[in-house]
């Protein structure tokens, strides 16, 4: 959660929204125990979560509209989430499985 924060900081205002803030900190304060800290950094208006670990690669996009999208590799092509309307505060099962599997 410390990385969004330091976002909140280090992004100008015009760019990192309090509505893509609040999406991204709700999503942080998801990821549940044995889910690694992933790296965090805002991209073009949205905060991106990524994960790289051994074999396993995923990525969530918090654009400030209530939802996350997220998407991870499976055979070496990306895989959307199983949770089309994901919300920040819920951090998607099929996520966790696939992060927690490694």
């Amino acid at each position: 959660m410390s990385e969004v924060m330091a976002l909140w900081h280090d992004t100008p205002s015009n760019q990192l929204t309090g509505s893509i803030f609040r999406d991204a900190l709700e999503f942080a304060g998801s990821v549940p125990p044995g889910v690694a800290l992933p790296r965090v950094w805002f991209d073009e208006c949205e905060v991106v979560f990524e994960w790289i670990e051994h074999a396993r690669h995923a990525i969530v996009s918090c654009e400030g509209d209530g939802l996350v999208g997220y998407a991870y590799r499976v055979d070496g092509m990306f895989k959307p989430g199983a949770v089309v309307d994901a919300r920040p505060r819920s951090f998607p099962a099929d996520l966790s499985d696939y992060l927690i599997a490694g």
